[in-house]
């Protein structure tokens, strides 16, 4: 027993037994790295897909931060209800070739708002330019449409943040950028630039109670 004991401890301590263990532990450590590894990898897909078709918050340059991550029924339903609505068009830093479309877009927004039978006086209009905004509401004066104010972009901004908490009030958000549309409960948020070849407008048709938002942006 004394010889065999002797000889199982001479083995232990024989360099090649030594080898073939440090070896076999590297292959059971490379695997088990290479296993850590691809589920990680597993992981980046999976977070990657989440990200890229989850709706993200969009910062809107000049003014509050709102998270466009509703959807076009909820928003509509707000439209339809609501009393009045508020377009915001932000030209800040565009030339004016760039600067048409979101006139163009805003104009036919408001055109929407008088054809489905909404009271005109309830329309206020923001253009922001800078530190600049234009403000409009209009009304009939003597037969002349006079509705202009010129504010700073603070005054507006904090009438647009008295809108926003209004809950009768529906917003429209008109930037500059790649053609997408966005919605929140009360809010739309519409990017247009010259591939936008649609007009911006809503209407209720007779069939439903759903208004249809017309353009050629993705929502």
């Amino acid at each position: 027993m004394v010889e065999k004991k002797i000889k199982k401890s001479d083995a232990a301590n024989d360099p090649e037994t030594k080898q073939d263990q440090s070896a076999g532990l590297s292959r059971r450590v490379s695997k088990d790295m290479l296993f850590l590894t691809f589920a990680f990898l597993i992981v980046l897909v999976i977070l990657f897909y989440i990200l890229s078709t989850v709706p993200q918050p969009i910062k809107i340059k000049n003014e509050t931060s709102i998270k466009f991550t509703g959807s076009v029924q909820d928003f509509a339903l707000s439209l339809q209800n609501a009393e009045k609505m508020i377009i915001i068009e932000n030209v800040s830093d565009l030339t004016s070739e760039n600067a048409k479309y979101i006139y163009a877009c805003g104009a036919g927004l408001a055109g929407s708002w008088g054809k489905i039978g909404k009271n005109i006086s309830n329309l206020y209009v923001y253009v922001i330019d800078g530190d600049s905004c234009l403000s409009s509401t209009p009304k009939i004066v003597d037969n002349q449409l006079q509705s202009e104010t010129q504010k700073t972009t603070l005054q507006c901004q904090n009438e647009i943040a008295d809108f926003e908490s209004d809950p009768s009030t529906v917003l429209f958000y008109i930037n500059y950028g790649p053609s997408i549309t966005r919605f929140s409960t009360k809010s739309a948020l519409i990017l247009v630039d010259k591939d936008f070849t649609d007009e911006c407008s809503f209407r209720f048709p007779e069939t439903t109670s759903i208004p249809s938002i017309k353009g050629n942006s993705s929502q």
